[in-house]
């Protein structure tokens, strides 16, 4: 093997930087660099100068292209991609070896050692599978994949080992998120390097195989917001100093939406229904434009209560200025918390289903045209042509 190919850039041939410990206890020559203040050490693997030399070259062109794409931000993630890439460019010069004494040429090249990348792989994954997905469902995923890639930076796929998984849960673990997102968030990431193995073959194995979490459960005891407490926090001066919230807490009291149903409301979707002869007034809850639903089941017509239409929504006919709903939902927890209390957006819809259920003559079906939720018996999912708007009606009166 020749030392240096020519071809080489002379920039890449003077970076070249490794260290003979063949005479040490580690018995190979080892290739380091230092970044971020950390200093990353490869063992080459090797006793043979002009070896170590050539897999040291490999090595200081992944490395220089591994630095542009992650800049410093993870040296250990960057050092054990560059462990992979040593590994893989033994196993590369075995083959070369074993091919050429069949007379047959196997081709190495820096695209077979790292390529493709994360960004890539990704890409492809939304823009197949993603028709096959809600609106909802779409963005929930890029978010979390992305989410990911912005942690360990655009590096091959090929390169992420368990290792790196194992370090992805820790940087789960310290983000305060719940039990159920950290798992959410590795069954989404896993679903994306399941597509790279089964229907791209970039990646042998998939290295999120067997890392999800243990018996997930969520710590918090969901406690549906009461009427006392509902009262409370709208009579607050933090709240009644923001008309916006104000109308955003009734509306999420007297109809149960999600909150990113809520903040997606336009003027147009106060709407008027006709059922039984009747005119009901109602908030309309659709994917119309680029609003987003979290599955068909949530699109849906919510009669508006009388105790709504009594402090004028249908007048006022509000609107949300949030744009996603992590700062909304953020500023409810606050309002509560500036009150004493301790609850979260998602918490009236389940005081609102606790209250509809409460009625013993409101019929499951009524309470989950309300909710959104999918129906149970094949009657109320498919042979339905619309909605029984009059119970509904009738049913959000009485909570």
């Amino acid at each position: 093997m020749q030392s240096l190919p020519d071809l080489y850039p002379i920039f890449i041939q003077q970076n070249v930087r490794f260290l003979d410990r063949t005479a040490s206890s580690e018995r190979s020559f080892m290739w380091q660099r230092r970044l971020a203040g950390k200093l990353l050490r490869v063992s080459l693997r090797t006793q043979d100068r002009n070896v170590a030399q050539y897999r040291a070259l490999k090595l200081t062109e992944a490395f220089i292209r591994l630095s542009q794409l992650m800049g410093n931000t993870n040296p250990l993630l960057i050092r054990e991609t560059l462990l992979k890439a040593r590994d893989k460019q033994i196993e590369d010069e075995f083959l070369s070896a074993v091919t050429a004494c069949q007379g047959l040429t196997y081709p190495v090249t820096q695209e077979t050692n790292l390529a493709p990348l994360l960004s890539s792989v990704i890409n492809e994954w939304l823009e197949e599978m993603g028709a096959d997905w809600a609106k909802s469902t779409k963005v929930l995923n890029e978010r979390t994949v992305n989410s990911f890639l912005e942690w360990c930076g655009d590096i091959p796929v090929g390169s992420v080992t368990k290792k790196t998984v194992s370090t992805y849960k820790k940087f789960l673990d310290d983000s305060g998120k719940s039990p159920r997102s950290k798992q959410d968030a590795i069954i989404k990431v896993s679903a994306m390097f399941n597509f790279a193995m089964k229907q791209r073959d970039y990646i042998e194995k998939n290295p999120f195989l067997g890392m999800n979490y243990k018996n997930v459960e969520n710590v918090s005891i969901k406690t549906g917001v009461s009427l006392m407490e509902h009262q409370k926090i709208i009579a607050s001066q933090h709240v009644a100093d923001s008309r916006t919230l104000w109308w955003l807490l009734n509306l999420l009291y007297y109809t149960g939406v999600r909150i990113g149903e809520a903040i997606q409301i336009t003027s147009n979707d106060y709407i008027e229904k006709e059922d039984q002869g009747k005119i009901i007034k109602c908030i309309s809850v659709n994917d119309v434009g680029t609003k987003t639903v979290k599955n068909s089941e949530s699109i849906r017509d919510i009669p508006l209560s009388d105790n709504l239409l009594k402090i004028g929504i249908w007048e006022e006919k509000p609107t949300y200025h949030w744009v996603n709903n992590s700062s909304a939902s953020n500023a409810i927890s606050t309002a509560f918390k500036k009150s004493g209390m301790k609850h979260t957006a998602h918490d009236y819809r389940y005081g609102l289903s606790d209250r509809l259920r409460d009625l013993h003559e409101v019929p499951d079906h009524v309470r989950f045209s309300i909710l959104g939720h999918a129906h149970k018996t094949m009657t109320d999912r498919i042979y339905r042509s619309k909605q029984p708007l009059m119970q509904m009606k009738q049913a959000i009166d009485c909570i």
